[in-house]
């Protein structure tokens, strides 16, 4: 565990890591249907093959060997991290047009992820701004066999509020609710 994530740790009030050795996968060519390839690093505790897995598309997030601040906070609490940088960004192939393939790359990604042999049947998304908007068109209609879809909101700037272990559930938006599971 690291001072920053030790420091951000506290400040967010999160849980306890469970997870102090990482490992990290980078750049992990996941197809598109069109032909276009976007990368990915996989962030995850050593040894977490088969744990839920925390999916972040980010048109922000510039690739590199040390895991983002945002993916080790997670990781050390015992999940996997796939970060993906969407499509025509630091890397990753195609044009970068706000919104319009969100939908269509959220899903493929999240079939690529079912065939990983590291998938163990659980996906979650996590983002706020433009992280949230690449999130949430992948979760529109049903989702495919063998895996849940969750969407977990954020406290912090207007995004809805999460639990901790020092603080009640809140009662002024629908996040005491966030956790419940679609099939």
């Amino acid at each position: 565990m690291s001072l920053s994530t030790r420091l951000m740790s506290r400040i967010l009030e999160l849980p306890p890591a469970v997870a102090h050795k990482l490992e990290c996968q980078v750049d992990l060519q996941v197809p598109m249907p069109d032909g276009v390839v976007l990368l990915a690093n996989r962030i995850a505790p050593k040894g977490g093959e088969g744990r839920p897995i925390v999916l972040i598309r980010s048109p922000y997030t510039a690739r590199g060997r040390k895991p983002d601040l945002t993916s080790r906070l997670i990781a050390e609490r015992g999940y996997q991290v796939v970060m993906q940088n969407c499509r025509g960004t630091f890397g990753s192939g195609g044009e970068f047009r706000p919104l319009r393939d969100e939908r269509d790359d959220g899903l493929a990604t999240l079939r690529w992820l079912a065939d990983q042999p590291w998938f163990g049947g659980s996906v979650g998304v996590v983002g706020n701004s433009y992280h949230a908007l690449a999130q949430v068109p992948g979760g529109a209609g049903p989702p495919p066999p063998r895996w849940r879809h969750r969407l977990m909101r954020r406290r912090g700037s207007g995004g809805g509020c999460a639990p901790s272990p020092r603080r009640p559930p809140c009662t002024r938006c629908a996040c005491r609710t966030s956790g419940s599971s679609r099939a």
